[in-house]
């Protein structure tokens, strides 16, 4: 048997299944109730993205923007995240002015 919930529920929450077991020429049985407890939790299989802009070079005193982009493709909210990583190989270059 397959569940699927119409909405979102916090994790933990207790959901009561009601069923009843029909057939040709059987009186209806009603079955025992039976509860399920959800488990949701965070997904972060697509790995992240580092952008940063301008891609190629930085002059001296010119800003790098640099981006981290993740998707939470789980079904249950993230909190307290920790973001570790490099910069990519192709991280722009800095060139230096020479007074």
């Amino acid at each position: 048997m397959r569940l699927r919930l119409a909405r979102l529920v916090a994790r933990g929450t207790a959901i009561t299944v009601n069923g009843r077991l029909e057939a040709v020429g059987l009186l209806p049985l009603a079955l025992a109730p039976v509860t399920i407890p959800t488990i949701a939790e965070p997904r972060f299989d697509d790995g992240a993205t580092l952008r940063t802009q301008p891609s190629e070079t930085v002059d001296a005193g010119e800003p790098l923007y640099v981006r981290l982009a993740l998707r939470n493709t789980g079904d249950g909210a993230a909190s307290r995240l920790v973001v570790r990583g490099q910069l990519p190989r192709t991280a722009p270059t800095c060139r230096a002015q020479r007074w």
